[in-house]
């Protein structure tokens, strides 16, 4: 089975690491964790494009690679069966991203898994349904629905919700199930200790 770079993956990718270029917070001049942003990549058995409803659907052995935004992030994998990006119609930020079968979601030691995963920028929220199971260093997540907010750091579960969490991280600094988020970059001049 042969995957394919897609051709207009460019015009995509350039839309997307804009987005993401605007959404970054400079690091400090010197600063150590940033680095420059590689090239989102994904791969498929098939792509189409329909520039009239700005939608953009990838089949087959869909498989996205993103990288960190900073050293101390682990890269983003996805695979799943059909991957649709809808882009706005008057150009910006990417409005959706759905993946449907055999979802597998990847980042670090955490490890997500459903029938489908729906990305919403308005609330930058993750849907995670069909049988979700979120595991982390921390535990395991399981409901009809997994919603991860990602603008906030929470994580919520609806239906049939079963929660096990390691004995040994609980009350530990950490934020729960999610686990402790990597410091991000600021453009604070760090305080010396006074002798």
């Amino acid at each position: 089975m042969k995957r394919i770079l897609l051709p207009l993956l460019p015009f995509l990718l350039v839309l997307r690491l804009a987005a993401a270029a605007e959404s970054a917070t400079p690091a400090a001049p010197g600063a150590t964790n940033a680095i420059p942003r590689r090239n989102l990549l994904i791969t498929a058995d098939f792509f189409e494009y329909n520039s009239s409803n700005k939608v953009a659907i990838y089949t087959g052995n869909v498989r996205v690679v993103d990288p960190p935004m900073h050293t101390n992030e682990p890269p983003t994998t996805i695979t799943c069966k059909i991957m649709t990006v809808k882009l706005p119609l008057e150009g910006g930020k990417i409005e959706s991203i759905t993946a449907d079968g055999d979802v597998v979601i990847d980042q670090g030691s955490s490890h997500a898994t459903g029938a489908k995963a729906v990305y919403k920028a308005v609330t930058d929220f993750v849907e995670l349904s069909g049988d979700p199971v979120l595991v982390t260093t921390n535990g395991t997540l399981r409901g009809d629905l997994v919603i991860l907010d990602r603008r906030n750091g929470k994580l919520k579960a609806t239906g049939r919700v079963r929660m096990e969490l390691r004995q040994d991280t609980v009350g530990k600094n950490d934020a729960g199930l999610i686990g402790a988020k990597p410091p991000r970059p600021t453009n604070a001049v760090p305080v010396k200790p006074q002798p």
